[in-house]
């Protein structure tokens, strides 16, 4: 009972040092280290003498403690820390079922955190546990940057670095004190410090070579990477879950599968072997190769079996084939998927049809062929907590036939855009529009992809939507035509808005 625990540990947390048994509690695979911290947690200044910060980090508040008022921070961290063991504890026995390993970095199931936890070393798998139990307490750029912004609210200033101690200074002297081996500290500094990656990543939502390419260098290898994603999913376990938020999550895992492969070439060689083994032919193949390496890196290309057959006979009939559109599911994602002729205006179509529906969009990559002719195109569906209709395909393919909601007449029906728009180019021809606002902005994805078809005659490739309690942000990524200067279309985007 707490009368007794306290009877008999009066000022327990006073008598506790740093020894090296405490690496050994992060080591131990009997029993459970959040029950164990959540032992330590009823001995008053028992886990602020282990861990400087902690005593305060239980007692403040965030944006989750003011939102639920269903638990405080120090509650959640032991629940993270019990997810984390759940993840190690159905990896051990997915493995047990003869799951190999070597397979972990060549197909889908490496996004699955339960099964990359089996192949996280020691030192790597005890940083993410120590990352979990300190990530607020040591003090990092981004905490200076979040206490010297007075537009933010207090809480948002003051939830992290609650130590007040440097986060290269932080972990000083570990190795000898507590027993931890230097990489385990090294590891564990890398994923404080980047906490936020795979969220920051995930709002632009496009992973291209590039992006990649960064990513791989600041990870170094792919011991950190996974653990780095491990991480990840164990913090936000519940909150911003990919229940609440499943875009963002298929990005992440996007991510991290794209990025393994750069630490593994060969497995990536011949991204068409999956669809090989489908059954599909030669000339399948090459239609499908068309699409490009951005397409057969990421994991949309485990969908292109279902949509392979339909491209295939519209290279061989034409147009008569029409387009096919159908409900794909992906993790929590719910997504359209549609192949069909590529022609410009056909994001804006697609778009307006499904705001038409009510239906708004969270995500959309267009992939062409082009040699082919061809679109593969994905939109990430928000439905506003509605069913979708049963006949939405069919409604957005009878859109696509008729070349509906881009007629000049369609812009009576456009939504109201407030907000502010800054046009960008990422690349030669290639750029990013985008759209911030404060206001209510549905059917703004609708309205901005009409007026970069129409005022623009931009071709779309790719787009996101995320909106937060006081602000939506939306990027529509699209080429320029040879004829349109980048002066010439940002003074036609300064009228918008």
């Amino acid at each position: 009972s707490p009368s007794e625990m306290h009877g008999t540990f009066r000022g327990a947390g006073d008598w506790l040092v740093h020894v090296p048994e405490l690496s050994a509690l992060f080591q131990e695979e009997r029993g459970s280290l959040a029950a164990t911290f959540e032992f330590l947690s009823r001995l008053d200044g028992a886990m602020d003498r282990l861990f400087p910060g902690y005593g305060r980090f239980e007692t403040t508040l965030d944006e989750r403690v003011m939102v639920e008022r269903r638990s405080m921070r120090g509650v959640l961290e032991r629940e993270k820390m019990q997810a984390l063991e759940e993840f190690v504890n159905t990896g051990a026995e997915r493995m047990k079922a003869a799951v190999s390993s070597a397979s972990l970095t060549a197909d889908e199931e490496a996004a699955k955190v339960a099964l990359v936890t089996t192949v996280l070393d020691i030192d790597h798998l005890m940083a993410v546990k120590l990352a979990l139990k300190t990530k607020r307490l040591p003090v990092t750029p981004g905490d200076e940057t979040a206490r010297n912004d007075a537009s933010r609210p207090w809480h948002e200033r003051f939830a992290s670095g609650l130590s007040n101690i440097p986060l290269a200074d932080y972990y000083a002297g570990w190795e000898e004190s507590c027993g931890f081996s230097a990489t385990t500290l090294a590891v564990t500094r890398f994923l404080v410090a980047n906490r936020r990656i795979f969220k920051d990543h995930a709002r632009t939502g496009i992973n291209p070579p590039e992006v990649v390419e960064a990513f791989a260098k600041l990870c170094g290898d792919e011991q950190r990477l996974r653990a780095l994603f491990v991480f990840t999913c164990a913090d936000r376990f519940r909150w911003e879950s990919e229940l609440s938020d499943p875009v963002r999550w298929f990005n992440s895992r996007e991510l991290y599968s794209k990025t393994l492969a750069r630490f593994h070439p060969p497995t990536s060689g011949d991204p068409a072997k999956a669809l090989r083994a489908a059954g599909f032919g030669e000339q399948e193949l090459a239609i499908l190769g068309d699409f490009g390496h951005d397409f057969f890196s990421g994991i949309y290309r485990r969908h292109a079996a279902r949509f392979g057959s339909h491209l295939l006979r519209i290279v061989e009939v034409g147009d008569i084939a029409g387009p096919k559109v159908a409900i794909v599911r992906d993790g929590m994602s719910v997504m359209l998927g549609v192949a069909a002729r590529d022609w410009p205006g056909l994001a804006a179509c697609i778009s307006g049809a499904l705001w038409q529906q009510g239906i708004d969009l969270r995500q959309a990559h267009l992939f062409s062929a082009i040699h082919h002719g061809l679109a593969l195109d994905f939109f990430h569906l928000h439905p506003n907590g509605k069913a979708l209709p049963p006949d939405l395909a069919k409604l957005v393919e009878h859109a696509i036939l008729n070349q509906l909601h881009i007629a000049p007449a369609d812009e009576a029906t456009l939504s109201a855009i407030h907000g502010q728009f800054t046009l960008t180019e990422i690349r030669p021809g290639e750029c990013c529009l985008r759209f911030e606002s404060d206001h209510d902005t549905r059917g703004a994805v609708y309205a901005i992809c009409y007026q970069v078809l129409r005022q623009l005659q931009g071709d779309i490739h790719g787009l996101t939507a995320h909106s937060a309690r006081r602000s939506t942000l939306i990027s529509v990524y699209h080429n320029l035509p040879p004829a349109r200067s980048l002066d010439e279309a940002r003074r036609i985007v300064a009228g918008w808005g």
